[in-house]
């Protein structure tokens, strides 16, 4: 192992990093779990499972969550995880839909929108911020393309610079 290496080289301290705490929200009254049969007008989460596997290759654990389009839900809930994590990961709620609540209430809670909508497709209504606590939030559409795109363009090279990987 690494540390038997360190230690048989007489190294007594080690620089390491620390993974962040990361929450991946999904975000929609239109979708249901994996195991669930969707009606005609629902389809099932996949956006979570998929950031949840490409962080997994990095080791980082990720807590999965569903919020339902609800304000007070989204707010109450995303005050707790504000305080609990140093990244939010959110699919959904970002563009300019009648249920799109995610950034105005972002932003309510303290959170300093530093980019919305960015000149891209996939993926214009990407979303992202963080508040005095130096929680950082991505904001990604509900599209599962778009979700990829930004997951793969803004969150993974996020995580690698901070992580010290190439």
């Amino acid at each position: 192992s690494v540390i038997g290496l360190a230690a048989s080289i007489g190294k007594t301290a080690l620089l390491v990093k620390k993974l962040p705490r990361v929450a991946v929200i999904s975000t929609g009254d239109e979708l249901v779990a994996v195991d669930q049969l969707p009606s005609p007008y629902q389809l099932r989460r996949s956006n979570d499972v998929v950031m949840k596997a490409a962080l997994d290759k990095y080791g980082v654990p990720v807590d999965l969550y569903h919020l339902n389009d609800h304000p007070d839900e989204i707010s109450r809930a995303l005050q707790d995880y504000l305080k609990t994590y140093d990244v939010l990961i959110m699919t959904g709620g970002v563009s300019m839909g009648k249920f799109d609540y995610v950034p105005q209430i972002l932003e309510q809670l303290g959170v300093v929108k530093q980019l919305h909508k960015v000149r891209q497709r996939p993926g214009k209504p990407f979303w992202f911020g963080k508040n005095e606590a130096q929680t950082l939030v991505f904001a990604f559409p509900g599209n599962p393309v778009s979700a990829f795109m930004c997951l793969n363009r803004y969150f993974l090279p996020w995580l690698r610079g901070t992580l010290g990987l190439n």
